[in-house]
């Protein structure tokens, strides 16, 4: 075994990696929604609607960028045929799908608007618990996406992979409660240091809450040897 890869350390290494990948994809993604928000404001053109799209999309890669390369550092350590390139897409992938999921519905309520700002400007219309809910649900939505496009790699080194399909549900379950959050909170009208920094400050709160939840699934799968694997 490589540095302690079924011990408390290991587990704190991988906390680390996601609540560093989630700080800074969070992070550059609420400064991209600033941006965004205050450049295009409320385009009624098709184009400047696409434009943030894109915008929502580049956040998206950022993020999963971020997240699959911090990751992939400490899980190699335990599964070395891990590709680089293949868990980093594979996160990739699913953090794009989300963003963009998330800010089609802005398109039709406001233009300009990606969900967590128009979450934000309405949010005396709703509860905290409301968006804890929320949290939850799309929560476990995402993460059983992240999980499953994660699974299709990590299935090719661990024995019962599968169970990092509900890892990441529940994780992401929790994790996703501290994002909405911190986006409900903050007024419309902050500035470019407060959003970046409740993005970095709800990133790092989500990373380490999935990173505790699919560690301590990580730590009870098994390696499988070469020959096991046709």
């Amino acid at each position: 075994m490589k540095q302690d890869e079924n011990g408390k350390g290991y587990l704190i290494a991988w906390v680390k990696a996601c609540g560093l990948g989630e700080m800074i994809g969070i992070g550059l993604a609420a400064l991209i929604s600033w941006i965004v928000n205050n450049t295009i404001g409320e385009p009624s053109t098709t184009g400047g609607k696409v434009a943030i799209l894109i915008a929502m999309a580049i956040a998206g890669v950022l993020e999963g960028l971020s997240l699959g390369w911090f990751q992939w550092n400490v899980i190699v350590k335990r599964f070395g045929g891990i590709k680089v390139g293949s868990w980093i897409t594979a996160t990739v992938v699913v953090a794009a799908l989300g963003w963009l999921a998330g800010s089609v519905p802005s398109m039709f309520n406001g233009p300009g608007q990606d969900v967590a700002s128009d979450v934000s400007a309405h949010a005396e219309e709703i509860t905290i618990g409301m968006v804890v809910w929320v949290g939850i649900i799309i929560g476990i939505i995402m993460g059983a996406m992240f999980g499953f496009a994660q699974w299709i790699v990590l299935r090719k080194h661990a024995k019962n992979a599968v169970k990092w399909i509900m890892a990441n549900a529940i994780g992401w379950g929790i994790g996703m409660v501290f994002i909405f959050v911190g986006a409900t909170l903050m007024p419309a009208d902050s500035g470019i240091v407060m959003v970046t920094g409740a993005g970095l400050l709800s990133g790092a709160l989500a990373g380490i809450s999935v990173g505790y939840v699919t560690g301590l699934f990580l730590q009870k799968l098994s390696p499988i040897a070469d020959s096991e694997f046709a």
